[in-house]
């Protein structure tokens, strides 16, 4: 119909709607006969009110069109007709008379006159109460105590800030909750989510408990965590652990997280470092940033796996790139307590030398490594100082001695050295010695190394071989790989359409956003620098 295309707002977001609009009497229309005090007019008997309501309604009122619209509706003077209701309740709709949208609302979500339509519905009460403010808000409010149609609109209201209603999560909560007690199973985890994000988590956990029970799978994940963590007063780690198995298997991210950490720390089963480790590795590769961190400090102080600062450093600062720095921030302030940590933040120190060219500190910091028998973080540290191109002290061929043993052992060493020489910076090395470097990252690659596929998609982004350009970097984005470097690459082919990729502005912005900054640059800002004890 036209009269929804001129009066409807705006497409919709979410799924609710339902109005508050009279409701038919019930009576049965009158015989089409003359009766007494009843005028006949076109075929139509009608009583000599609804003769009046025509006039002023032919005039434009607005409220008479409206209150014909009800007669129409209710066969109240005339003969019942919803075809006639509606049109006359979109005559008054679009002069913005609140109650013909609220009752054309009323006939488009129970199809009277029209074909029903929910999200129209919806927005036309959107609309009403924009126009007709808190009295239109309070009629509503009124209805929706027996509508979980109405109530689920006034809490999409309050979630969306449309309206005119200032935007509220509270209100927002109200709703939902409204609805959920009127027996709407599927408010069911929108209002645990709204309770959780409103810090109500007991009620989040029973009403999550209650979506889980009620058969939506979802809210099982959400059920679990409250079950490990205790958060919503009914803790129970055991059953919360063999809950979260199955999300975890099924590949999802947090889940595998918190089930990692479970192992990890023994929380709801016997303790298993190991696999809790490898949990934590997988999530970690899916892009999880608690895990990614925990990760970093399993290998910072040999939790569940080897003792490896460098790979401490990678994943920490993957972490960094995208969360607050509070995190690195409050693990500083406990470093110091440890000497497993405190050797760790002594190779990041090293490292930050490094960075800022300071080689004199980053050698001493190597040597200083060694006398603590940490051998393989002194003589990576050692190795990529004498590498640097910038070094008064140059040693290529010492450097790439001491980093040598590690190629087979350590894909980040291999890594590193592959990308030195890709920029030229190890061309004082013999033929001998020089890598294959195509062959090198295409073999990190294949054992899932997301780095390698990252810079496997500059090489070919280089060579304009589009689709393996478009193949690489899809793999590193989905091993958490992609470089900085690279993500810059990946905005130009979306803002230019180049490479194979369609230009989209979108995608070039979010990418952009994503990658803000370098990683390393950012964890490295807050790294303290070393100084002479």
């Amino acid at each position: 119909m036209k009269i929804l295309k001129v009066i409807i707002l705006a497409a919709a977001v979410m799924s609710c709607a339902s109005l508050y609009a009279a409701k038919p009497t019930g009576r049965k229309p009158e015989a089409n006969k003359p009766t007494s005090g009843r005028i006949q007019t076109s075929n139509q008997i009608v009583s000599p009110k609804v003769k009046q309501l025509m006039e002023r309604a032919r005039k434009g009122d607005a409220a008479a069109q409206n209150e014909l619209g009800m007669c129409y509706f209710r066969g109240d003077g005339v003969p019942k007709n919803d075809t006639l209701a509606y049109r006359y309740f979109g005559q008054a709709a679009l002069q913005k008379y609140p109650k013909g949208i609220l009752n054309v609302a009323y006939c488009v979500r129970k199809g009277v006159g029209v074909k029903a339509d929910s999200l129209k519905a919806r927005d036309l009460y959107v609309n009403a109460i924009g126009i007709g403010k808190d009295s239109i808000l309070n009629r509503l409010d009124e209805a929706s105590k027996k509508d979980v149609f109405l109530a689920k609109t006034l809490a999409y209201v309050y979630n969306t800030g449309k309206g005119g209603v200032k935007r509220s999560l509270q209100g927002c909560k109200v709703y939902l909750k409204r609805a959920v007690d009127l027996g709407d199973k599927a408010s069911l985890t929108p209002y645990a989510t709204l309770c959780m994000r409103t810090r109500d988590n007991v009620s989040a956990q029973k009403a999550y408990k209650a979506a889980y029970e009620n058969g939506d799978t979802a809210a099982g994940y959400w059920y679990a965590r409250y079950l490990i963590n205790g958060l919503g007063g009914d803790s129970d780690p055991g059953k919360g652990f063999i809950l979260m198995n199955n999300y975890a298997q099924k590949g999802m991210p947090g889940a595998m997280e918190i089930y990692g950490m479970c192992l990890l720390e023994g929380n709801g089963v016997e303790r298993n470092a190991a696999q809790g480790f490898e949990w934590l590795k997988k999530a970690s590769l899916k892009g999880n940033l608690p895990a990614q961190w925990e990760l970093a400090e399993c290998y910072a102080t040999g939790n569940g796996t080897d003792l490896d600062f460098l790979q401490a450093f990678r994943w920490m600062s993957r972490e960094a790139m995208h969360s607050s720095v509070n995190r690195f921030k409050n693990w500083l302030k406990n470093a110091e307590e440890n000497d497993t940590t405190k050797s760790y933040l002594l190779f990041m120190q090293g490292l930050k030398a490094l960075h800022n060219k300071d080689f004199a500190t980053s050698a001493k910091i190597a040597k200083l490594l060694g006398k603590q028998k940490l051998t393989k973080e002194s003589k990576v540290l050692e190795g990529l100082t004498l590498l640097a191109s910038d070094n008064k002290a140059r040693n290529v061929k010492k450097g790439f001695k001491l980093l040598q043993p590690y190629f087979d052992t350590d894909p980040l060493v291999l890594f590193i050295v592959d990308e030195m020489q890709l920029d030229g910076k190890l061309n004082d090395l013999d033929k001998a010695q020089q890598r294959d470097v195509q062959k090198d990252l295409e073999k990190l690659a294949e054992n899932g190394f997301g780095p390698a596929y990252s810079v496997l998609g500059d090489l070919s982004f280089i060579a304009a071989q589009n689709i393996q350009t478009i193949l690489n970097w899809r793999k590193a984005i989905e091993l958490d790989g992609l470089s900085y470097n690279s993500a810059q690459n990946l905005a130009k082919c979306y803002e230019n359409g180049a490479s194979g990729y369609k230009k989209d502005e979108a995608k070039a912005k979010a990418v952009r956003n994503f990658y803000l900054i370098d990683p390393v640059d950012k964890l490295l800002e807050l790294v303290p620098e070393y100084t002479v004890k």
